[in-house]
């Protein structure tokens, strides 16, 4: 088993919008940007402003296996005091590198991103790279994710559902898989309270990648947070930290990955990780499921 403090770098290289080099998202406007009321996202561009602080908590799994997928059950919130420039998301990674070093990942969950989607609601969203995040692409931009049935549910569509602290509770569950016979990632949604009903939403054609052309190293289930170096950062999860439980923190549940034989598994010898405790953490994994999330305010 891998040491958490040797981890640190590769959450840092899966957790980020943005490496060393400092990327950040370009926001497009409305009119050039949406088809159907849906948001195409843009690619990431070169950024000059100040770099962005990152933190994340969750589970991981991986080194020693390889992966053809995972799913999991997400609680879904909103994050209403969020600020033009800060995000939050809950989301699953698939990562895996090449001889060379060269990240590939797709990482596919809810966020709230104000300079993505000029709002701040919550939304269905992936994003991929396939070359350790030189270049990027969110949901349906780049061309290359292709949709279902986009005039339903897609990529960068808004999530109406979301819970309430210490009352209902709403939750997606989402399923990235890849096809044992074509070889492309698949992504599938099941709305709140149908963690076995899933609709399929489309798929990533698996010849845009090298590594993950195959399978997946590294599978990660957990929450990330980015806001500008010198301020504070926004809520994950709740807003909440995992020890409150029960309707006030957020929860991933029914978490499984996918082996190399195409079946589902359940987590086990999965590895908790936090990279700022005092500001977000992650609870105890227990029959596949945790609480995760933490209070806006954190200061780096």
């Amino acid at each position: 088993m891998m040491p958490e403090v040797l981890f640190y770098g590769l959450t840092l290289l899966c957790f980020s919008l943005n490496l060393a080099s400092d990327y950040r998202v370009q926001a497009m406007p409305l009119d050039e940007a949406n088809l159907g009321g849906v948001v195409n996202g843009p690619k990431l561009y070169p950024s000059e402003s100040s770099p962005r602080v990152k933190h994340s908590a969750g589970y991981y799994l991986g080194f020693d296996k390889l992966y053809h997928g995972a799913k999991a059950t997400i609680s879904v919130y909103g994050i209403p005091d969020i600020k033009p420039d800060q995000s939050s998301a809950a989301a699953i990674w698939l990562s895996n590198t090449d001889a060379g070093g060269l990240l590939n990942e797709i990482v596919i969950g809810w966020h709230v991103h104000p300079s993505l989607y000029n709002d701040t609601k919550t939304h269905l969203f992936a994003l991929w790279t396939t070359d350790g995040y030189k270049t990027s692409c969110y949901n349906l931009a780049c061309g290359v994710f292709v949709s279902f049935d986009p005039k339903k549910f897609t990529l960068g569509s808004v999530i109406d559902e979301v819970s309430t602290y210490g009352g209902q509770q709403h939750d997606i569950t989402l399923r990235i898989h890849k096809d044992k016979y074509a070889g492309n990632w698949w992504v599938s949604y099941g709305p709140s309270g149908e963690p076995d009903d899933l609709t399929p939403v489309g798929y990533l054609p698996g010849s845009i990648f090298q590594s993950l052309i195959n399978n997946a190293s590294v599978v990660i289930f957990g929450g990330r947070t980015a806001y500008p170096q010198g301020s504070s950062g926004p809520a994950m999860g709740s807003g909440h930290f995992p020890s409150e439980g029960w309707k006030k923190a957020a929860l991933f549940e029914n978490i499984k990955a996918v082996g190399e034989d195409f079946r589902f598994y359940p987590p086990d010898g999965a590895v908790p990780f936090r990279d700022k405790q005092d500001c977000y953490d992650v609870g105890d994994l227990r029959k596949s499921k945790f609480f995760f999330g933490g209070p806006a305010g954190c200061v780096k």
